[in-house]
């Protein structure tokens, strides 16, 4: 059920019945050269519709106030302030509640909110809020989903941005906004060059400008 989709009546009888809303996150930035900026907002809320249909909620609009620090030197990547996102998701929370909503799962498909998230989740603790949240990073997968994973693509490195799995799902989802014949292979692999702090349980971040 999606919500811009639906009647007010419609909500108000899906927010009595299972009272869940589905809030997927994405970012507008480049994804290679052959995926949309939108990526991670398609496939977050593909996702989303896909879980909805396993089981009773309701998703919220395109969203994508997400942070993009990391990426904001390439060009199509619109990024918001950290206090923008903080203030715009912890009113979209409350609007979603006022509407009946008590269960709400922000659904992040952009790695550049993992942070972020937990920071909002904390923050939220104590305030009264008559509501349950719940957050989830289309990237927390098990070790068993990850070993079929892996067996799958016989150990191909993935990518963990434009790489094999982000086409892949993009592929499927909006296959017209997929341009292959611009594809640089090598482009979503990983260049390994901070594996070293990696190893020592150090998460770096720089960007280059």
């Amino acid at each position: 059920m999606l919500w811009e989709e639906m009647t007010s009546k419609d909500i108000k009888e899906a927010a009595a019945t299972h009272g869940v809303c589905i809030l997927p996150l994405g970012i507008h930035e480049k994804h290679g050269n052959h995926l949309p900026v939108g990526t991670d907002v398609y496939i977050s809320r593909s996702i989303a519709c896909k879980a909805a249909e396993l089981e009773p909620a309701v998703v919220f609009p395109h969203y994508y106030y997400s942070q993009g620090s990391e990426t904001q030197h390439f060009v199509g990547c619109i990024k918001a302030s950290h206090e923008l996102i903080i203030s715009a998701m912890q009113e979209m929370c409350d609007e979603i509640a006022r509407n009946g909503f008590k269960k709400i799962i922000i659904m992040s498909g952009h790695g550049g909110n993992w942070g972020l998230l937990g920071f909002f989740a904390h923050k939220i603790l104590g305030t009264g809020r008559d509501y349950a949240l719940y957050m989830n990073s289309l990237g927390d997968i098990n070790d068993e989903r990850a070993k079929r994973i892996h067996d799958y693509v016989n150990g191909a490195d993935m990518g963990e941005h434009a790489g094999l799995c982000e086409t892949a799902l993009m592929m499927h989802v909006r296959p017209d906004l997929v341009h292959l014949d611009r594809q640089d292979p090598n482009e979503g692999n990983r260049l390994g060059r901070t594996q070293h702090l990696k190893d020592q349980n150090i998460f770096w971040v720089a960007l280059p400008f």
